[in-house]
């Protein structure tokens, strides 16, 4: 049979593995976000317990900067070899 200590100890352990938000008062995952604002590169929301009402949680999330455009595709006939140009057009 287990301990109070061994459980307690256990319990910590499984809240560490979890991630993600959760209120810190009756450790509830379901948390409503009252209101959201930008701050440069990042989002700062703040969230609100559903089950006891606490908060506000405030979390900041950061803005993925936007993929660079590749590059277009090489013009038809175009050699990189060829220091005229294309096929010795210019």
């Amino acid at each position: 049979m287990s301990t109070v200590a061994e459980r307690k100890k256990y319990d910590i352990a499984a809240m560490q593995r979890v991630q993600g938000l959760q209120c810190p008062q009756c450790r509830c995952r379901d948390l409503r976000v009252k209101w959201t604002e930008p701050m440069g590169n990042r989002i700062k929301r703040h969230r609100y317990c559903r089950n006891c009402g606490y908060g506000p949680i405030v979390s900041f999330e950061e803005i993925p900067s936007p993929p660079k455009p590749a590059l277009p595709p090489p013009l038809p006939g175009f050699d990189e070899d060829d220091p005229g140009g294309v096929n010795g057009f210019f």
